[in-house]
């Protein structure tokens, strides 16, 4: 059986950097964004093509999904989820905190550390 990983961000981190490494591992790949049109997208298409460079070529990779949520439609989805990561941006980081607080696993990949203070503040 697989793990269910949720993304909160999908942008160019989670969509683009995460998401592809895990599919390819044979993760679950859920998303969580505030954009009403990227997500109505994600759950229509499904899939989606990402590229990364390899040398002097660009190496094209198919990445399924899941689901998509729009933020605060995902709680049901968190019940089922091992693994989050938060790619939201340090302004926004502090209101994921509670959402996901009961999660056994949470990785931030943000680009400030004070970001993965306030998670690990919220009590569990």
């Amino acid at each position: 059986m697989s793990s269910n990983i949720m993304i909160y961000g999908a942008g160019a981190i989670g969509r683009g950097f995460l998401a592809p490494i895990f599919n390819k591992l044979g993760y679950k790949i859920s998303f969580v964004d505030k954009d009403v049109h990227l997500i109505k997208e994600l759950e229509k298409r499904r899939c989606y093509t990402t590229a990364k460079t390899k040398e002097d070529k660009y190496d094209f990779q198919e990445v399924c999904v899941e689901s998509s949520y729009l933020l605060g439609e995902e709680s049901s989805a968190l019940k089922k989820t091992d693994f989050v990561f938060t790619c939201v941006g340090p302004r926004n980081s502090s209101s994921l905190a509670n959402r996901i607080k009961n999660v056994p696993c949470i990785i931030s990949f943000e680009n400030e550390r004070d970001s993965v203070n306030i998670l690990k503040g919220v009590p569990r």
